[in-house]
């Protein structure tokens, strides 16, 4: 569908003559999915999370998993750098949530931040959200812009800004069929941090406005040491006592799983000492579902969830809890990075270069185009152009591990620093507001 003259007051119409079709949808979700049924009326604005007492609030929202984790650096520094307030962490998804509440269980437990999900693009859902908690700016990160938010806080002189900020060539053709109202809402935002020139060229497309490139934070994640330390045994047990090497599938997406399972299968059969297969996938909930997988291709495999030991047989090690990506990267030798064997953007590739894997990528890596780029070209990663490269990519990864690894942690090293700027650009809206 093509809107570009849709405005921001149609928008809001839209939204409420829609707004029963999306009660019954969410109602439907919540019955049919038990994860989404906890605080479900926070996403209608009601019974939210009182705010920690006599704190002034900084806001963030990060939708999911990835830009819960992306986040990280910029929260902790935003605690540090204004220790008399608390942030309020808002989510879309349970996962998010979940990955919010293991990262930041210390400052929850001291009340320096709170969760919540972030109630729908709804006018009046905003407005009570806004009263309820006063955040002092908000922080918007990756992609999540929404146009009445937007507008909800410049009515109230609510500093809000994007953090982290890409805009895909898929992105930007989608914002463009509704080239008046996304121009509107990206030029209400205090500022706009790309994390690259060519998102900023893209971010230019749809509004003229300033627009500041200062990197990725996710260089800045800090490392899990503990979980890393705990993978890098978990790698040197099955060496000595196996002789095994690691390939994790690592944040594998619907329908990847199967693909590159089936491209490694006769490869590991004529391998005199064939490799783990560290099979993780980017939602643990879909265990069952791979757990099948692996039964009807006829692979041995050993379950992590259920703690299931490893023999010299077992051909695929189905990593299927949350939160223990560190303990993954640590134990695997090369990472063959999900999201990009399918037309789905690709996954994270900086973590598994931070923690010394060697790292193969699928060809669809559209939403880390930069990184992706950066990485090959700093020697850090091979990038596939289809599943007929895999194994050849494979197997040159492997035999110079050492030498991908060390040019992984270079690359990371070099682009870290992201989140100082950032701050920067926060501060100056907070200025402007006062």
């Amino acid at each position: 569908m093509k809107l570009p003259h849709l405005s921001l007051r149609q928008y809001q119409w839209i939204g409420r003559l829609l707004s029963p079709v999306l009660m019954v949808w969410d109602a439907w979700r919540a019955l049919r999915q038990s994860i989404y049924r906890p605080h479900r009326s926070e996403r209608w604005a009601r019974a939210l999370p009182a705010a920690p007492r006599g704190k002034p609030l900084l806001w963030i929202h990060a939708i999911s998993v990835g830009e819960t984790q992306a986040c990280a650096p910029l929260l902790l520094a935003l605690l540090g750098a204004y220790p008399d307030h608390a942030v309020l962490l808002t989510h879309m998804t349970p996962t998010g949530r979940d990955t919010g509440r293991t990262l930041f269980a210390n400052q929850i437990a001291a009340q320096r931040v709170v969760q919540c999900y972030l109630p729908y693009d709804i006018a009046g859902l905003a407005e009570r959200f806004l009263t309820h908690f006063s955040p002092q700016c908000g922080v918007l990160m990756e992609t999540e812009v929404w146009p009445h938010w937007v507008a909800a806080c410049a009515a109230r002189g609510v500093p809000l800004g994007l953090a982290n900020g890409r805009l895909s060539e898929k992105s930007l053709h989608k914002a463009l069929r509704f080239a008046n109202l996304a121009g509107t809402t990206y030029g209400k935002l205090n500022f706009i941090a790309a994390q690259s020139n060519d998102d900023k060229s893209r971010f230019l497309h749809v509004c003229e406005r300033e627009i500041t490139v200062v990197g990725n934070m996710k260089f800045d994640v800090p490392i899990n040491a503990a979980q890393l330390a705990a993978g890098q045994t978990f790698k040197q047990s099955l060496s000595h006592g196996l002789g095994r090497q690691v390939i994790a599938l690592a944040s594998t997406r619907e329908g990847e799983e199967a693909t590159l399972l089936a491209a490694l299968k006769p490869w590991l059969a004529a391998q005199a000492k064939a490799p783990l297969v560290l099979l993780v996938p980017r939602h643990p909930k879909r265990s069952a579902e791979l757990v099948g997988l692996l039964k009807a291709m006829d692979l041995s495999f050993a379950q992590r969830s259920s703690g299931q030991s490893l023999t010299a047989d077992t051909q695929v090690y189905l990593g299927d809890t949350l939160g223990e990506m560190w303990f993954y990267y640590g134990a695997s030798d090369l990472a063959i990075m999900g999201g990009g064997w399918a037309n789905l953007g690709g996954q994270n590739l900086i973590e598994p270069c931070m923690a010394g894997c060697a790292v193969v990528l699928g060809p669809n890596m559209f939403n880390f185009a930069t990184v992706t780029h950066a990485a090959v070209a700093e020697g850090a990663a091979l990038q596939c152009t289809g599943l007929e490269d895999l194994i050849p990519s494979m197997e040159t990864a492997l035999a110079q591990q050492s030498v991908f690894a060390a040019a992984g942690q270079r690359f990371a090293n070099k682009h870290a620093g992201s989140t100082a700027r950032h701050l920067v650009l926060i501060e100056q809206a907070l200025s402007t507001s006062s």
